[in-house]
């Protein structure tokens, strides 16, 4: 019979009530979420626009694109303000550090991390 790692079982018994789940109150063990932080940014500023003209590029856009000349970086600027004041904050998550998340599911991603964002 599989066990957590405290000894109790993960498959428990059947509650009278469909409702109720086992009686040990495991129903399921689901695999521990997994963060790990994957990068650092050199130029949080331009990595954010960048981020931002790569949501609705149909290529990548890097840093160094939206700081390449006067131009670019008067683009940059008008991006920057609009994307924010349009509450496209969540590419602001990406200016300092980016982590990949694993064993969360989408609903999570969108519900909290969309909804609530670590600003």
């Amino acid at each position: 019979m599989p066990t957590d790692n405290k000894g109790r079982s993960l498959t428990g018994a059947r509650a009278s009530s469909p409702f109720s789940g086992p009686v040990d109150g495991l129903s399921s063990i689901s695999p521990e979420p997994r963060i790990q932080l994957i990068n650092t940014f050199r130029d949080p500023f331009n990595n954010a626009v960048a981020t931002a003209r790569t949501c609705y590029s149909p290529t990548v856009v890097s840093p160094a694109d939206v700081d390449k000349d006067a131009k670019s970086r008067l683009q940059r600027d008008a991006i920057a303000d609009s994307t924010y004041k349009a509450g496209h904050h969540t590419t602001l998550q990406h200016s300092s550090f980016q982590f990949t998340l694993e064993n969360v599911s989408r609903q999570f991603i969108w519900s909290f991390l969309h909804s609530h964002p670590l600003l």
